[in-house]
């Protein structure tokens, strides 16, 4: 009589990153889920041969493995049972009593499997579909994922192939500085209470162009900067399809893989990128990516949140702070150096994840850990993690005015040691989001979200060519169709709105919507 095969602890192990992957495909680069992946299998592994030791019983064993892998990453959801139900689970406080006692359950749930039972056999050939049905609702969700970004991505190499026009202005290094949520010097002042006049005249002085009515085409950092990377409105750069399927991972690869890059690069430019750690940018095509690396990625940390090993909310949120802050000032340590001379040009991609939140530092560099869980959101998901429209406030103005600082040092550094003068543009890929409801359009602050920083240090013939209320989308389209002659026409400076469960429908904004005081 032939013998089942007993496969299942393998499935089990693999679903609960599998599904949290799945979960937060556009944020989660999945190399994030590798080294969680080897130690989750070799611990279930090695336990199932530690019990096979002991019952020499491949199914017995493997059964008391999935259920305990099974009751060891349910513990976070059970656990968020008991915090809504306080007041009739108050005796399971504190967490470190219900994670003991959870330890202890899941122990003796996986010890009655370990019994002889008659009926094991068909039990086995059931966990095995079970393990197979929990790991393929996942695997769906990323193939079918994976192949929109296959199938789309071929269209988004054509779109950016360059002509062959001359270079009349040279080979200046370029620098596109993100400086994420940074809003426009009206807006601040308007919605913030906050006069950036001092900022904005140092800019000036140094002999950039301030585009005082300049608004982003859309107020989702990854819509924003994959619009502008590509020279080009969403809607014209994404299938239908995707757009359909409201497919981000999509979005993420048009920033990866850019069409600005991709045209400088044939260009003979060298592609490289510094960003500050948020989860959703990284940039494999550069040439050379740098960013602060972190000892648990934000996938690990709330992988481990949701078993009984995860440390209390307030010491995990504080190393999250802790590792954000770093991975920021790290960024700007290195954006200070970037204008050390190559021997090629350079097209140098820069993501600093502020003002936006989280806010880590104040206006004078000091360390700010907030009291309520970390989060990377804004706007109502902000207040919604426990924060106030008057911590957003005071923290995205603290961290505006430290970034000032920094940035106008890393200006004056990059271009006292360039030997040619450079082009730099620093914009905000939106505004700030106080009043930013993700999910309404009818209740977000239009002109406070989308008027954006908007400032280029360009050589005078490129200056010639830009207006007040210029768009991203249109920076790159100005910028390069005067460097290398190409036919390059400049586009509607058009704005959307979309919600982020629905990130690739949109509703088309009039400029008086923005621009309306």
């Amino acid at each position: 009589m032939r013998r089942a095969a007993t496969f299942h602890p393998v499935l089990f192990a693999l679903f609960p990153i599998l599904s949290l992957y799945a979960a937060n495909l556009a944020i989660v680069p999945i190399e994030d889920t590798y080294r969680a992946t080897g130690i989750l299998l070799s611990c279930a592994l090695l336990l199932w041969l530690l019990l096979f030791a002991v019952v020499r019983d491949w199914k017995r064993s493997g059964m008391a493995v999935s259920v305990a892998v099974t009751l060891f990453f349910a513990f976070g959801y059970v656990w968020s049972i008991v915090v809504d139900n306080y007041m009739l689970w108050s005796w399971f406080q504190p967490k470190e009593r219900f994670q003991t006692i959870w330890v202890a359950l899941t122990s003796c749930v996986a010890l009655l499997f370990l019994w002889k039972w008659k009926f094991a056999p068909k039990l086995n050939s059931a966990f095995n579909w079970v393990g197979v049905v929990l790991v393929a609702l996942p695997l769906y969700t990323i193939g079918s994922a994976w192949f929109m970004h296959w199938r789309d991505s071929s269209g988004l190499e054509a779109s950016a192939t360059a002509k062959s026009g001359a270079a009349p202005l040279g080979k200046p290094d370029i620098f596109y500085i993100i400086l994420d949520g940074y809003g426009r010097e009206d807006s601040l002042k308007q919605f913030l209470g906050f006069d950036n006049s001092a900022f904005m005249d140092g800019l000036k002085q140094r002999g950039f162009y301030v585009a005082d009515k300049s608004h982003s085409n859309y107020c989702q950092t990854d819509l924003s900067l994959a619009s502008s990377l590509n020279m080009d409105f969403l809607q014209n750069a994404v299938s239908q399809e995707a757009q359909q399927a409201n497919d981000r991972h999509i979005i993420t690869n048009m920033i990866d893989r850019s069409g600005v890059a991709k045209y400088l690069k044939q260009r003979g430019y060298e592609y490289e990128a510094i960003t500050s750690g948020a989860p959703n940018f990284s940039i494999k095509s550069a040439d050379i990516h740098v960013q602060d690396e972190a000892k648990v990625t934000l996938f690990e940390s709330t992988l481990l949140e949701n078993t009984p090993l995860g440390s209390p909310k307030k010491k995990m949120s504080k190393y999250l702070y802790d590792n954000r802050r770093s991975h920021l000032l790290s960024a700007l340590t290195l954006l200070e150096r970037a204008g050390n001379p190559t021997a090629k040009p350079r097209f140098l991609f820069v993501h600093i994840l502020a003002p936006h939140p989280p806010f880590v530092v104040g206006p004078n560099g000091e360390p700010i850990t907030p009291a309520h869980p970390f989060s990377f959101e804004d706007g109502a998901f902000f207040y919604g993690m426990g924060g106030t429209p008057a911590e957003y406030q005071e923290g995205y103005l603290g961290q505006l005015q430290y970034l000032n600082k920094r940035i106008m040092t890393c200006i004056d550094e990059i271009i006292r040691q360039e030997h040619t003068r450079p082009i730099i543009i620093i914009q905000g890929d939106h505004g700030s989001k106080k009043g930013w409801e993700p999910e309404s359009l009818a209740k977000t602050n239009l002109r406070e979200v989308y008027r954006n920083l908007s400032a280029y240090y360009v050589p005078p013939q490129i200056e010639k060519q830009l207006y007040p209320s210029i768009t991203p989308v249109n920076s790159f389209r100005v910028i390069l169709d005067t460097m290398f002659s190409d036919n390059m026409p400049k586009l509607p400076d058009k704005s959307y709105f979309s919600k982020i469960s629905t990130p690739l429908k949109f509703d088309a904004l009039s400029t008086e919507q923005i621009e309306a005081r």
